[in-house]
C-alpha cells in the first residue's frame, strides 16, 4: 500500500493509515501513518491533510514537528476545513508581521463560518499587515464580528476607522462604535 500510495494513489494512503491506525499505535506506527496520509495530501486530498497534521500536531515534539503539522492543516484550511482552521490556530506562531497576518487569516475562515468569537482575534491580527488584501480581510472580519455583537470586532473596526486602515478614515463612526 505503501509503493502505490506513494504513486498518488490516495485510496491506498487512507487505507494503509487505517490499517496501521487500527490497533494501539506505536511512535513509529504513528509515523508511518502520518506519512500516509502526507502522501495523500501531497496529491490535493484536503482530508488527509487535516488528519496527517492534527496526528502530528498531537505528537509533535520540537518546532520543526509544530510547522509541519501547521503547514499540513494550513492546506486543509485552504479547502476550507474549518476545523483544520481551528487546528491550525492552536500551532500558528504570531512572533512576527508575516505570522501574525498569516494567523489572522486562520482566524478569518473560522470567523467567517459564524464563529463571532474568532472576529475580533483574526481582525486584531491583521490590522498589523501591510497588505491590501489583508488589510480589507481586517475590515471584513471586524465588521462581521461587531455587527455580531463581539466587543473585540468592535474596538478593530473602530481602530480600521480612526486610523483609515483598509477603509477611509471617519472618526465620527470610530466613536460610534
Amino acid at each position: 500500500l505503501a509503493r502505490l500510495c506513494a504513486g498518488g494513489v490516495a485510496r491506498a494512503c487512507e487505507q494503509g493509515a487505517q490499517l496501521v491506525m487500527s490497533g494501539e499505535m506505536s511512535e513509529l506506527e504513528s509515523g508511518v501513518v502520518v506519512t500516509l496520509l502526507g502522501y495523500g495530501c501531497a496529491h490535493a486530498h484536503a482530508d488527509m491533510c487535516e488528519r496527517a497534521g492534527t496526528l502530528l500536531a498531537a505528537s509533535a515534539q520540537n518546532d520543526a514537528e509544530r510547522r509541519q503539522a501547521l503547514d499540513l492543516l494550513e492546506r486543509a484550511c485552504r479547502v476550507p476545513s474549518v476545523s483544520a482552521c481551528a487546528a491550525a490556530v492552536a500551532l500558528a506562531p504570531v512572533s512576527t508581521d508575516d505570522e501574525r497576518a498569516r494567523a489572522g487569516r486562520l482566524h478569518a475562515v473560522v470567523c467567517e463560518d459564524g464563529n463571532v468569537g474568532e472576529c475580533g482575534k483574526a481582525a486584531t491580527l491583521l490590522l498589523g499587515a501591510s497588505s491590501a488584501e489583508a488589510l480589507a480581510l481586517a475590515v471584513r472580519v471586524a465588521t462581521r464580528g461587531c455587527e455580531g455583537d463581539d466587543a473585540a470586532s468592535c474596538i478593530a473596526w473602530a481602530d480600521l476607522n480612526r486610523l483609515g486602515r483598509g477603509t477611509r478614515v471617519d472618526r465620527e463612526k470610530a466613536v460610534e462604535l
